[in-house]
C-alpha cells in the first residue's frame, strides 16, 4: 500500500522538498486501520492530518483526487491479486469458434454456450462449414442458448461476411470486426483481447455493473465505462482486468445478493454493505 499511495503523492508538489514521500505515505498508512479505511472522505482526513502535521497545506479538491487514485489502485491491485491468471469460461479452438461463442452468449451463460457449442462445432467451426450448413439445423442446434433465429441470422451473416470479404478468416482489426453481423464493441473486443491478445476491455454486465458499483469507472452506457476504465487501468492489464471483473461479478459481486461478507474489496467498496 505504501508504493501506491508514494506513487500519487508525487501528484502533489511539497514546498519542502527535503520532506519524503515514503515518510508521509508511512505515517498516512499508521492511520488507517481496517475500520477507517472505507471512503474518500475518511482516507482524504487523514492525508491532509498527516500533511497539516508537516506544515503542507493542499486544497481539497487536490487531496480527493489523489485520494481516488489511491483507493482505485488498491481496488485493482486486491482483484488482480484475488484472479490472477483468470481465464474466459468459454471454450473455443479458433478466433471463430470464440466469435461465434461470443455471440451465443449474450444473455445466456457460458456454462450453457460451452454444452452447445460441444455439439456445434465438430460439425461446423468455420466459416464454410457454418454456410454448408442449413439455417434450420443451427437454429436447432443452438436453441438452447435463448434468442436462436436472431443468433442464428447473425452467425450466418458473419460467416458469409467473412468468406466474402476476408477469405474466410476473422479479421485481427477492432474496426472489421464491429462490422460483421451481431458483433458490437464487447463481442469485438473479446476477440481482439482473447483471440489476437490484443489489449482491450470488453463491458459486459458484470463489468459494467462492478465498474459503477466500486466505483472504478461509472458511467450509464458500457462506452462510457470502457473509456473510463481504460483511463485507470494500465494498457497492458486491460485484458486481464476484464477477466478479474467477470470473475469476481459472477462469484462474488452479483447483481441482485451481492457477497460483501466474502468480498476481498469489502473495506474499500464503496457499496458494501457495512
Amino acid at each position: 500500500m505504501k508504493e501506491i499511495i508514494c506513487k500519487y503523492l508525487s501528484d502533489l508538489n511539497l514546498r519542502n522538498k527535503s520532506l519524503s514521500t515514503y515518510t508521509i505515505a508511512e505515517e498516512i498508512c499508521n492511520g488507517m486501520t481496517p475500520e477507517n479505511f472505507l471512503s474518500v472522505e475518511v482516507v482524504s482526513g487523514i492525508i491532509t492530518e498527516v500533511f497539516d502535521s508537516h506544515d503542507e497545506k493542499f486544497s481539497p479538491e487536490e487531496i480527493t483526487a489523489v485520494t481516488e487514485k489511491i483507493l482505485t489502485d488498491i481496488k485493482l491491485n486486491i482483484l488482480e491479486e484475488t484472479y490472477r491468471g483468470a481465464v474466459p469460461q468459454l471454450k473455443f479452438g479458433s478466433p471463430f469458434e470464440l466469435l461465434v461463442a461470443v455471440i451465443l452468449s449474450a444473455q445466456c451463460t457460458d456454462k450453457r454456450v460451452n454444452e452447445v457449442t460441444k455439439i456445434l462445432f465438430p460439425v461446423a467451426n468455420t466459416p464454410e462449414k457454418i454456410l454448408s450448413m442449413c439455417k434450420t439445423k443451427l437454429e436447432e442446434i443452438i436453441k438452447p442458448c435463448g434468442f436462436y433465429h436472431a443468433k442464428a441470422e447473425h452467425i450466418i451473416g458473419a460467416a458469409k461476411m467473412l468468406v466474402d470479404e476476408y477469405g474466410g478468416e476473422v479479421p485481427k482489426d477492432f474496426d472489421a470486426l464491429i462490422k460483421l453481423p451481431g458483433v458490437g464493441r464487447k463481442t469485438a473486443n473479446v476477440v481482439t483481447s482473447v483471440a489476437f491478445n490484443a489489449p482491450a476491455i470488453a463491458v459486459d454486465t458484470h463489468v459494467f455493473r462492478l465498474a459503477n458499483r466500486m466505483k472504478l469507472a461509472e458511467g450509464k452506457t458500457p462506452l462510457e465505462v470502457e473509456l473510463g476504465l481504460q483511463k485507470v487501468i494500465p494498457r497492458e492489464k486491460w485484458s486481464a482486468a476484464h477477466h478479474w471483473l467477470i470473475w469476481h461479478g459472477r462469484g462474488v459481486c452479483k447483481a441482485r445478493k451481492p457477497q460483501c461478507d466474502s468480498c476481498p474489496l469489502f473495506r474499500v467498496c464503496p457499496s458494501s454493505n457495512r
